[in-house]
């Protein structure tokens, strides 16, 4: 068994019926989850031993995921370049992502672009772009960050 290095573990976007590519230029990628909850303490639990009634008790009400990618500014890559990604964010275009390890992981970027593997651990659902921002620092790369938010589950692909 080994542990992943960061550098293989990619998003990777597909659009209505085209194929799935990665975020071109990508230095880094996070997966977030977060459950929201609601309180479901009662009267009947106030008064007991343990000590419940003051302490809350919780349950989860929904889920929500969100996928974050920090990428170098360029104008064409193997990818998908800010460009791409401005023109799904501004049409609030609803977009199939795979999050896992690159199946073509080798050095160096390969002609056409990393492909999401077709086995192993692959999470997969739907997402639109909440957020694309610029960074543009004088004497430094250019750089851009999205921020693709999940439409319904994040699951593992069967």
């Amino acid at each position: 068994m080994s542990i992943v290095k960061g550098k293989k573990l990619m998003c990777f976007v597909k659009e209505g019926t085209g194929s799935y590519k990665s975020v071109g230029f990508c230095t880094n990628h996070t997966l977030s989850t977060s459950a929201s909850t609601i309180s479901v303490s009662h009267k009947d639990l106030a008064d007991t031993a343990s000590g419940a009634g003051k302490w809350d008790s919780q349950d989860v009400d929904t889920l929500s995921w969100t996928i974050n990618a920090e990428a170098f500014y360029a104008n064409e890559a193997e990818g998908y370049t800010f460009a791409d990604l401005f023109n799904y964010y501004a049409a609030g275009t609803e977009l199939d992502l795979k999050f896992a390890v690159a199946d073509n992981s080798t050095t160096g970027v390969p002609t056409g672009g990393w492909v999401p593997p077709v086995s192993g651990t692959v999470l997969q659902g739907k997402a639109i772009i909440s957020s694309l921002d610029v960074n543009a620092p004088t004497d430094e790369n250019a750089s851009f960050s999205v921020v693709f938010t999940g439409r319904g589950p994040l699951s593992v692909a069967p």
